[in-house]
């Protein structure tokens, strides 16, 4: 099983759509597979943007 932090040059593209809402602005992401999370934004992304400001 690969993991997302190993480049696997046998793993197919996946591509998929999702979004997350920021500030009450709807942010629409491309994701694949071989990424970490692919199918939304991760608690501590999210969190992110809100410690910056």
């Amino acid at each position: 099983m690969s993991h997302y932090y190993e480049n696997d040059p046998d793993l197919k593209s996946n591509p998929k759509l999702f979004d997350f809402n920021y500030r009450n602005k709807k942010l629409t992401f491309l994701s694949d597979a071989g990424v970490f999370s692919k199918t939304k934004v991760d608690f501590g992304t999210a969190l992110t943007p809100y410690r910056m400001i």
